[in-house]
């Protein structure tokens, strides 16, 4: 009956409307979707699709209450054309690891202005991300961060639309490695601080200049052609290989084309070494792409089921597969079904240096086998998952990683048979919301826990500490507190925790400042840092202050965070989420340790930062109680 006249709605507020997973030729047209209105706040989104091709979405309303209009990730040929997209808290369109994805002839507004509601976080967002193009659209009365945010993404596109009377706190735009083409629009009436930030990419126009504020300011509304702009991006297919079969590959440009569903790919050769392909870091084919983490782009396969990589010689110190980044896991795996990894070596190159990545990393993946493998560091953990079930591990070695064999989170049905793990750091093994695991067929107990290894004996790892026992020690409130996100407002830190504010204020100063030896004193090392793509460790005070030296925390480490130092200096200590990462930074978070029996300001320490990524135990930072001798 059409989109005024039809209405598909959510009561859960932290559920997305409808979730597409893994679907083809899908058409989504004339009718209103979203949470339903009554007062409050959500978390989930309205649209959200993952893996799906050939997408059209025609004369749509998407609404808030729903934090995204439209999230896709690892999506191709996405199409969202005459609809409006309303009221969300977010964003109105979300993008991560698409291929060609248009947004034409849309209505974007009121984004950002429920009561009680602060700016959406940007209306158009694209990350690691190829072809993406915003075109004839009306963008009107929103209150957001930024106009268009693109991290690592190529050919992006604003053209032709007609953007007024919106609020902009930071920006108008702001792109990372790439920047956007913007070209035919007009801006008027709109209330903003800047059009870039001065440490970002200026926007070019469609023959390639860059963008001053007055050629943005004088640009006239004229229709251009998205497909003029920027050629499509072609997706490579994968080799045609029968299913079941096997193709034996000698070079790592062979292994990639080989990727794909239902076949077996054997290595035949000493070192396959990603960095040398011919795409690296670039386009990447049906069934992978490159992410590109700190220092370089990581290997992603995803939705390739019934995949089987395995080596010619029989001897699994015969073939390596290696990667260069030393911040990137040497392979990721993403969605994928009925995997089985045998008879040869990962890791990282051996050049000297510490690394960050890990080796082998997988997230919503069942059914996977790791059977004769040696998996080794320069590479921070062996094995990482996140949302699997059903991992068998056998007869694998795990030696030399800086942080430990594995980590596991979510991930159910946990198998080692007859490993070998040795020279890493204890504890060697932690579950996290892990069910059903084993060792050597012998069950191990709890969600929770954590084990050493050593000599291939397995023993609990003792002294550990969870949110649960730190509740019992502060007697309720703790996890509230340190978790800014289980509340619609922050808790105070004077209310809970009363050393909290005057140990927030000297962390804050410190930052302020510059006084990197100051903040050093408010750290417990080794020091652990987790971000979007890789996590890394600060062993001591020494290796702090020369990376602080460097430079390497405020360029480096927080590129996200517009207006870093001012933004720390107007907070409200009071607050928890404001106190350290700056006012409205929420995506920040970081745990502490608490040394004796009560907090003071003087025993108080900073033991791991997080940015925008939960770390082990439990899915928010938390504070590990060590009660004196």
């Amino acid at each position: 009956a059409g989109m005024e006249n039809t209405t598909i709605a959510a009561v859960p507020r932290y559920a997305n409307v409808i979730r597409f997973v893994n679907c083809h030729a899908l058409t989504l047209e004339d009718f209103t979707a979203g949470h339903t209105t009554e007062p409050g706040f959500c978390s989930g989104g309205v649209l959200r699709l993952e893996s799906c091709g050939d997408v059209s979405v025609t004369g749509c309303g998407l609404f808030g209450c729903g934090t995204v209009g439209v999230d896709a990730v690892g999506c191709t040929d996405l199409t969202v054309s005459n609809s409006r997209i309303y009221e969300c808290s977010y964003n109105a369109v979300s993008v991560r690891q698409c291929r060609n994805v248009l947004v034409e002839n849309c209505e974007i507004d009121s984004h950002g202005v429920r009561p009680g509601q602060g700016e959406a976080m940007s209306l158009f967002t694209a990350e690691y991300t190829e072809g993406f193009s915003v075109h004839g659209c009306e963008i009107h009365d929103n209150a957001v961060q930024y106009l268009l945010s693109a991290r690592y993404s190529k050919n992006a596109l604003f053209l032709s639309n007609d953007v007024h009377d919106n609020r902009i706190a930071s920006s108008m735009f702001t792109f990372d490695q790439y920047a956007a083409v913007v070209d035919g629009c007009r801006f008027e009436t709109n209330d903003f601080r800047f059009w870039v930030p001065d440490h970002r990419f200026d926007p070019i126009d469609v023959n390639g200049e860059p963008l001053e504020e007055a050629e943005l300011n004088e640009m006239m509304l004229r229709d251009i052609d998205p497909d003029i702009a920027v050629t499509p991006v072609a997706v490579e297919k994968a080799a045609e290989v029968r299913p079941g079969e096997s193709i034996v590959v000698t070079t790592v440009d062979e292994f990639l084309k080989a990727i794909g569903p239902d076949r077996t790919i054997m290595l035949d050769g000493e070192l396959f070494d990603l960095s040398t392909a011919a795409n690296y870091g670039s386009t990447g084919g049906e069934y992978y792409f490159w992410q590109e983490s700190f220092d370089g782009p990581q290997l992603v396969i995803q939705n390739a089921n019934g995949l089987s990589i395995g080596a010619v010689n029989a001897d699994n110190t015969a073939t390596t597969l290696a990667a260069v980044p030393r911040y990137a896991n040497v392979i990721a795996f993403r969605d994928c079904e009925n995997l089985h990894l045998f008879g040869f070596t990962a890791g990282h190159t051996k050049e000297p240096g510490s690394c960050s990545g890990g080796v082998l990393w997988f997230q919503n993946c069942h059914k996977v086998t790791v059977d004769q493998m040696r998996l080794y560091g320069c590479g921070i953990l062996g094995l990482q998952t996140s949302q699997c079930s059903h991992f068998l591990i056998k007869q694998t070695e795990i030696y030399e990683c800086s942080q430990g064999a594995g980590q596991f989170f979510q991930t159910d049905g946990i198998a080692f048979e007859n490993c070998d793990i040795h020279d890493v750091p204890n504890p060697a093994l932690i579950f996290n919301e892990c069910g059903d695991k084993t060792w050597n067929w012998e069950a191990l107990s709890g969600l929770n826990s954590a084990y050493d290894v050593n000599d291939g004996a397995l023993s609990e790892h003792p002294n550990v500490v969870g949110p649960t026992d730190v509740e019992a020690e502060f007697h309720g409130g703790v996890e509230e507190m340190i978790n800014p996100f289980a509340n619609e407002a922050p808790m105070l830190f004077k209310d809970t925790f009363p050393a909290g504010e005057d140990f927030a204020k000297t962390v804050q100063q410190a930052i302020v400042s510059d006084d990197w030896a100051a903040l050093a004193d408010r750290m417990e090392f080794p020091l652990q840092f987790f971000t979007d793509h890789y996590s890394f460790v600060i062993h001591d005070r020494e290796e702090y202050l020369s990376m602080a030296a460097d430079g390497y925390f405020m360029n480096e480490l927080f590129t996200d965070t517009f207006r870093f130092r001012e933004r720390i200096a107007e907070a409200d200590t009071a607050s928890y989420a404001a106190c350290v990462f700056g006012n409205s930074c929420l995506d920040y978070m970081i745990a502490f340790t608490v040394t004796g029996t009560e907090p003071t300001v003087e025993n108080i320490k900073i033991t791991a930062i997080s940015v925008k990524e939960p770390f082990w135990p439990g899915y928010y930072p938390y504070v590990q109680v060590t009660p004196e001798p």
